[in-house]
């Protein structure tokens, strides 16, 4: 057995996708590579792959991490090239690195992810930098922030703010970009729609029905 940590694209070709079918487009292309994926034992035997946080539907990334377990060792760039021509539009691989099979498993130890929003006022209203830095700087100075979450049981009212690790912003023409770095993983998870909803309780007109969501890292501390 040997193990692999892949760093993956999720662009706009896929960004409407679930999480689940993001999952099922790689277990093809690993197959269509014709990678020899380590398979679990049991009556219900499943592939050997764990990724490290699922995206939300209607969210790229630059960086989403994958561990995957091969029955045998292939050098990690033959790996990465065979996976490579073998992905659909969309889907990308950035790395490949052969892990120690001790490493601790990816869900253990990520607790971070950074995201890049670019979202827009509300029809009709202006939103200009003093208002945007006055937004952030109250989001950040207050010890509780209490928005509703969607959950698989529904909404529920949930305090964002210790996991919210930081957070800035700027205008970009008409947009609104904000930078966030956002707990994840085991403990919890805050998700960027979250913190817009946090923003626009404190009085900034966000639309966050349109807002684009990039991941840019999956990170531990």
């Amino acid at each position: 057995m040997a193990r692999y940590r892949l760093e993956i694209c999720k662009g706009e070709e896929v960004r409407f996708i679930s999480h689940l079918d993001f999952m099922k487009a790689f277990e093809r292309a690993l197959r269509r590579a014709k990678i020899p994926v380590a398979f679990s034992e049991g009556f219900n035997p499943h592939p050997k792959i764990a990724f490290a946080s699922a995206l939300p539907v209607g969210v790229t990334s630059a960086c989403e991490l994958v561990d995957l377990e091969l029955q045998e060792e292939l050098p990690a760039a033959e790996v990465k090239q065979r996976l490579e021509k073998a992905l659909p539009p969309g889907i990308k691989v950035n790395a490949v690195n052969r892990c120690h099979d001790k490493q601790p498993a990816l869900m253990a130890v990520i607790n971070r992810s950074e995201y890049l929003v670019r979202v827009q006022a509300i029809p009709g209203a202006v939103i200009h930098n003093q208002l945007l830095q006055e937004a952030i700087t109250s989001f950040l100075g207050k010890d509780a922030l209490v928005v509703e979450k969607r959950t698989k049981k529904g909404l529920r009212e949930t305090d964002i703010r210790k996991g919210v690790y930081s957070l800035r912003g700027w205008l970009e023409g008409n947009d609104i970009m904000l930078e966030m770095v956002l707990q994840t993983g085991t403990e919890g998870n805050v998700r960027p729609e979250d913190v817009l909803s946090g923003l626009i309780s404190l009085g900034l007109p966000l639309d966050k029905d349109f807002a684009r969501v990039h991941r840019t890292r999956l990170f531990s501390v």
